[in-house]
């Protein structure tokens, strides 16, 4: 093979090493804890199944100060969370079944209700998600390897499930 060969051969390669770390790089990756508080936290898990005929899905997650709650929703380009209480300021941001973050949204600390998460892709009918609670790191931008997410004592992830619907 000639020189010009293995040239192309060399940049095709590292064009696929270039889409695989941009791939690793944009799909979740866990942080351990948060690092504000020494202490062990109770942490409280519900999903209840509500009352009305539609039969929507409630998840909530209580955990370190946070608290979030999601219901079950029309797919769409935004994420409507119910409502959050974060300690500080942070993100909320929605990950796909596969782990992608689909996108997010920054809150100032304090109680939130009835709040949209953009997204950067629309959310699926039919498909589950979670939203995630991180830790801004004070840059306000969001950042998988920056901004820590925020797990529950026992070291699994602090997020609420919900499944996006059709809309009928």
């Amino acid at each position: 093979m000639n020189d010009t060969g293995n040239r192309v051969i060399v940049g095709i390669i590292v064009v696929l090493i270039v889409i695989a770390a941009w791939y690793l790089g944009t799909t979740y990756r866990p942080v351990a804890g948060t690092g504000s508080t020494a202490s062990t936290t109770q942490t409280a898990h519900t999903n209840t199944q509500t009352g009305s005929s539609t039969g929507t899905q409630t998840s909530s997650i209580t955990t370190g100060g946070e608290a979030l709650t999601v219901r079950d929703q029309p797919a769409g380009s935004f994420v409507v969370v119910a409502s959050a209480t974060l300690p500080q300021d942070g993100w909320i941001a929605v990950r796909d079944g596969n782990g992608r973050t689909l996108g997010a949204g920054w809150f100032a600390a304090g109680r939130h209700t009835a709040v949209q998460v953009p997204l950067l892709r629309n959310t699926q009918s039919g498909q589950t998600y979670q939203a995630l609670v991180y830790s801004d790191n004070g840059d306000r931008v969001f950042d998988l390897h920056a901004d820590t997410l925020v797990m529950n004592s026992d070291g699994s992830i602090a997020g609420a499930s919900f499944a996006a619907t059709n809309g009928d």
